[in-house]
């Protein structure tokens, strides 16, 4: 308890003291400043400004005169210490007839003990802040007379920021006036945050059948009797307004060291906050909302998918193609699923497909007969989807020493961002890419690919003049080591002295008759090229410093065939594998 001496009056003292404005504003809005500045003695309880804030769109509702009576229940006349309180007291206020009534709990600390004063049910968070003419002490609430505004658990809810979602379904589904006017009751009442983590099912529950569920889960958190937590028995259960399911109460004793506390779970979800109260009965708030075990929820893959913004086009395009049907049949199903964002990378190709073509795309990423996991995937395993092709999967695993790494997973060249999303005929695993079936993959020859990139427009005119477009179009597989237009330039002069057949040696001399990936290559290979008789030589250097000279970590390879290297390497193409390098080969016979 502090014990300290001012000079200057009530007033100034509160003026002196920024969380406290509110108080000291509204003093003097409704000219009682110099009542107490020159009057007195007299003890204020100071309600803070976080305080008023709980409370202020109650005390908008209030006439001027309603808000001086508030002001007036919060001052009593003489000069009233803490330890001038006793348990149980009633004190009179200057509202006439109005009282409020103090208690004090003894708590412990390790091996201190101290009182903790309320007054009402406002919390005293700094005590004895005296002045010249008195006393004041800081709460952590304003005390409203009962008389004069309602204070019912519905009130109160309205007085927390973070019971908004819980007040505004109440108000929707038309419960407010059913809970203001319960004589006694029990509210546990979920968070914004609570109700945010089910927000995507709250959107399944659709139409007449829907909204009677959301109110019976709105029920189902509300007891038909004022029940405070130290009333709460272990294991008790409790009948809720929804008569269907009862909630099992939770009460178990913790310690640490000297420390003590009692931790209350209803229906294994942690009261974070008890014993709010309003005058028909009691408030205890939770970080989870709890769903009667018998209110059905609906939870098949087009479900989810309906409820999840991130797929409104997929929801979408199944509508249109009527695959909504066979996705919420028994299944079960393993769906990959595209974002918005997939399907928008590829949506001049979606414009240009036919409804058949759409359902043959949808179709290739739903795997039927199995619920699988991510856990139940493998490296290289091949899953055949429902329209008979297969998909492909890859797994990049952590090393120990990886401190930074993250495991991933591939379908195909998607990434699943977002794994298990369980629903009850199957499970959706959210990738980045739209998966197209090889009937409707565009055309993907080195060839293809050399032709949509502008840093090889010299190559692909030489490849024309030397007429080994198709020979390159075909199967294969090629690795070709693909030089851009400024590696061309600089040897300009050279190729304009070579003759057609010479140029069809220096192009064949950059393509190897195998599918050799960056990760393929090792320091010293040779690698037969076309050029009959002529090979390339690979050479891989390594850099990263001492890390990757003593133990091989965060090592970066430089590879480079003869001179030239690799800038870009592994552009994977269907019938072959492009790295780019910085300089024309030439064959030692030119």
């Amino acid at each position: 308890m502090s014990d300290t001496t001012s000079t200057g009056n009530l007033v100034e003292e509160l003026s002196k003291i920024g969380s406290l404005s509110t108080l000291v504003d509204l003093v003097a809005a409704n000219n009682l400043t110099d009542t107490l500045a020159t009057g007195g003695e007299f003890t204020v309880f100071a309600p803070s400004n976080n305080a008023f804030e709980k409370v202020l769109s109650r005390l908008n509702k209030l006439t001027p005169e309603q808000v001086v009576e508030v002001l007036l229940y919060h001052v009593v006349s003489g000069k009233v210490l803490s330890d001038d309180l006793s348990d149980g007291q009633v004190v009179p206020t200057l509202r006439n007839g109005s009282n409020v009534k103090v208690s004090i709990e003894e708590n412990s600390y390790f091996w201190s003990s101290y009182d903790e004063i309320h007054i009402n049910d406002s919390k005293v968070i700094s005590d004895n802040q005296e002045a010249s003419n008195g006393v004041f002490h800081v709460i952590d609430e304003v005390l409203i007379p009962e008389d004069l505004v309602s204070n019912s658990v519905v009130d109160v809810l309205g007085d927390y920021d973070m019971f908004s979602t819980l007040v505004g379904l109440l108000d929707t589904y038309n419960l407010t006036d059913t809970v203001k006017s319960a004589p006694s009751l029990t509210i546990v009442a979920p968070s914004n945050d609570a109700f945010s983590e089910i927000e995507n099912k709250l959107k399944r529950l659709t139409g007449d059948e829907g909204a009677a569920k959301v109110v019976d889960i709105l029920t189902y958190h509300v007891l038909g009797s004022a029940v405070k937590s130290d009333d709460l028995v272990d294991g008790q259960s409790y009948a809720t307004l929804y008569p269907n399911d009862t909630i099992q109460a939770s009460v178990t004793e913790k310690s640490y060291w000297w420390w003590k506390w009692i931790t209350v779970k209803l229906n294994d979800v942690t009261v974070f906050k008890a014993d709010i109260e309003g005058t028909n009965g009691v408030i205890h708030a939770v970080n989870q909302v709890l769903l009667p075990p018998s209110v059905e929820i609906p939870n098949t893959i087009v479900d989810i998918a309906g409820s999840e913004d991130d797929f409104s086009t997929l929801v979408g395009l199944l509508v249109e193609a009527n695959l909504v049907d066979t996705l919420k049949a028994t299944g079960p199903f393993t769906v990959f699923a595209p974002t918005n964002d997939a399907f928008s990378d590829i949506q001049d190709i979606l414009d240009t497909l036919t409804v058949e073509q759409k359902k043959e795309v949808l179709l290739y990423h739903v795997v039927g007969g199995a619920k699988t996991f991510s856990s139940d995937l493998s490296d290289g395993q091949s899953l055949t989807t429902i329209d008979t092709n297969s998909v492909s999967v890859s797994i990049s695993s952590c090393s120990w020493y990886q401190w930074h790494c993250t495991s991933s997973i591939k379908i195909n060249e998607s990434k699943v961002i977002k794994a298990d999303i369980e629903g009850t005929n199957g499970i959706i695993h959210v990738i980045d890419k739209v998966l197209i079936p090889p009937s409707l993959k565009p055309p993907n020859t080195i060839v293809d690919i050399a032709v949509s990139k502008p840093e090889f427009s010299t190559l692909v005119g030489l490849l024309g003049e030397a007429n080994l477009v198709d020979t390159l179009k075909t199967p294969g597989p090629f690795t070709v080591f693909a030089p851009t237009n400024d590696a061309f330039s600089k040897i300009e002069d050279t190729l304009n002295t070579l003759t057609a057949a010479q140029k069809i040696n220096v192009l064949l001399y950059h393509v190897v008759g195998a599918k050799a990936f960056s990760g393929d290559l090792s320091d010293g290979q040779q690698l037969e090229t076309k050029l009959a008789g002529e090979k390339v030589v690979v050479s891989l250097q390594k850099s990263g410093g001492w890390l990757c000279e003593w133990f091989g970590l965060y090592c970066e390879t430089t590879v480079k065939i003869n001179q030239s290297e690799v800038t870009t390497a592994d552009i994977d193409a269907s019938n072959g594998v492009i790295h780019v390098i910085d300089n024309v080969l030439i064959p030692a016979n030119l």
